[in-house]
């Protein structure tokens, strides 16, 4: 059975066991997670289900999706003013030849994620680009 499917039945199947499923998602948290991904959490929840391209079959997934993108285009177009001349409101962050020649001019801001910045290292650097 395909995935869509599965993800298809979830509620009918719910409700030919006498179950409502708006009731029992709101008893006991449910999560919906994009992509394939298995929590690694100290303490689990009871239910969550990882759904591959969970953005185009499932609305919640979708509207989370929209509002976490909304979300973080805002806030870089605030660090775009705090930290002139990455072009954060232009590329959003995303790793553009334009966001990497300003690393490469600048060094790293407080804000950067030092794992998205190894290229610095493998291209051999000046040690300066970096925080101490």
């Amino acid at each position: 059975m395909g995935r869509t499917k599965q993800i298809g039945n979830l509620i009918p199947n719910s409700q030919n066991k006498g179950l409502d499923p708006v009731s029992t998602f709101e008893k006991k948290p449910f999560l919906f997670l994009d992509g394939n991904y298995k929590l690694k959490i100290t303490n689990p929840i009871e239910g969550y289900l990882s759904i591959p391209k969970g953005d185009d079959l499932i609305p919640s997934i979708s509207a989370a999706s929209i509002l976490a993108k909304t979300f973080r285009d805002e806030y870089m177009e605030k660090m775009d003013r705090k930290y002139p001349g990455y072009g954060f409101a232009k590329h959003k962050g995303y790793g553009t030849e334009e966001h990497r020649d300003a690393l490469r001019k600048l060094g790293i801001s407080p804000i950067h994620r030092l794992s998205f910045c190894d290229f610095l290292r493998r291209e051999g650097s000046e040690p300066s680009l970096f925080p101490t």
